[in-house]
């Protein structure tokens, strides 16, 4: 059985226009308890998914639909930071780049240095 994100439910309680305390109020919860789900997961209670599916006006399966959908999004929009470097610098060109360098710098030291005197 699929968790329902915390994440979607604050989305759904947000385009409906309730505020975290009149939320809590209509499904008989505390404004802390919803705060928590928030930021986790919706417990699998059936009467609390209940309570929030009605207030909400979808079911539960849809919830539970949903976030599954939209944690695979999230999943497929996710990189690594070093995917994320790879694809704006090129990481293969920044090592080659940085060990070149220090050589190419001793090769001009070394070359003004022998004309100079």
């Amino acid at each position: 059985m699929e968790k329902i994100d915390g994440a979607y439910l604050r989305q759904l309680r947000e385009e409906r226009g309730y505020s975290l305390r009149a939320f809590a109020d209509k499904i008989y919860a505390s404004k802390s308890s919803v705060q928590r789900w928030e930021q986790s997961f919706v417990p699998e209670n059936e009467e609390v998914l209940q309570k929030i599916a009605e207030a909400l006006d979808v079911s539960v399966e849809q919830m539970r639909r949903e976030s599954a959908e939209r944690r695979e999004r999230e999943k497929e929009a996710v990189f690594t930071q070093e995917q994320l470097a790879e694809m704006k610098f090129g990481t293969r060109w920044l090592v080659i780049l940085f060990c070149l360098l220090p050589a190419m710098i001793f090769i001009f030291i070394v070359l003004m240095i022998l004309f100079l005197t």
